[in-house]
């Protein structure tokens, strides 16, 4: 006879969206650890399709809470009840909708070269999901081998994000006197497209002009940073006019008063004023002139 209440074992269930298969694994050896999983009802999808066919991929675990969670008194209401979890990555998911009826143009039984194509593009859609998931590696291999070298003081690395994060803070982690007002909050992409235009494309050029003496003005002048600030103030340092004729590239439109008074300790005022007004820069400060 049927029994709906024990025979269907997704009656309450949720799907888990990953961006990267290396995610989604992660997810399922974690819904293994926490609940009892029904294995002769769970598995992956992928394994039914076997080596020649294309389509729907996902994990699939049937569980109940398990009896150390039944045992608790907040939990033993549900003792008995099966639910299901499905994991997939993002492009696993966009299948299963373009796939099943909720788009309806690609539901139901559809021509043969039709067919055809859809089943293709569940192919480009495993294979960009391979790639993303490599890529994901690779990118932590990458910035592995950046901290590496830069613990080791080896800085003949392109500036990228992750190097100039990581170079950023091997440079302070003993640097008590410059306080960061934000660390890495937002994308350096802009800070690091002003750095190549002013000719620093490594990690080592950054290094030879990125000195204690540096450092020492600025906690003695503008110690409250970004690192936006920092890396422009240390352009700015080693050479104001080419910064602003090079770099720049009205970016920013805002000097602090510790800003300006650092350069000003170089270049004195005259010509940070004469800056300032090239450039219709705002310098946020009372006192200025």
């Amino acid at each position: 006879y049927l029994d709906p209440q024990n025979d269907v074992t997704d009656l309450a269930g949720v799907r888990v969206i990953t961006y990267i298969e290396k995610d989604a694994k992660e997810i399922s050896d974690s819904i293994q650890k926490l609940f009892n999983v029904h294995t002769e009802d769970s598995g992956d999808k992928a394994d039914e399709l076997g080596f020649d066919k294309l389509g729907y991929r996902s994990i699939h675990f049937t569980c109940d809470i398990g009896k150390k969670r039944e045992a608790l008194p907040e939990c033993s209401c549900y003792k008995g009840m099966v639910f299901e979890v499905q994991v997939c990555t993002v492009l696993q998911h966009a299948w299963s909708e373009i796939e099943h009826d909720k788009n309806y143009k690609f539901s139901g039984v559809l021509p043969t070269p039709l067919k055809r194509r859809l089943h293709l593009l569940s192919g480009l859609l495993e294979i960009a999901d391979r790639e993303f998931d490599s890529l994901a590696g690779e990118i932590d291999a990458y910035e592995k081998d950046v901290k590496e070298k830069t613990e080791s003081g080896d800085f003949n690395i392109e500036i990228t994000s992750a190097s100039l994060k990581r170079y950023i803070i091997e440079k302070m982690k003993d640097n008590d006197s410059i306080n960061f007002a934000s660390l890495f909050n937002d994308s350096l992409d802009e800070i690091i497209e002003e750095l190549k235009c002013f000719g620093i494309n490594t990690i080592e050029q950054l290094n030879t002009i990125f000195t204690d003496e540096f450092l020492e003005r600025v906690a003695e002048y503008d110690s409250y940073q970004t690192e936006y600030g920092l890396i422009r103030a240390l352009m700015i340092n080693e050479d104001i006019e080419k910064y602003f004729s090079k770099a720049w590239n009205n970016n920013w439109a805002g000097w602090t008063k510790g800003s300006f008074d650092l350069a000003a300790s170089k270049y004195g005022k005259k010509k940070c004023r004469d800056i300032v007004e090239q450039n219709n820069l705002k310098v946020r400060s009372d006192d200025f002139g």
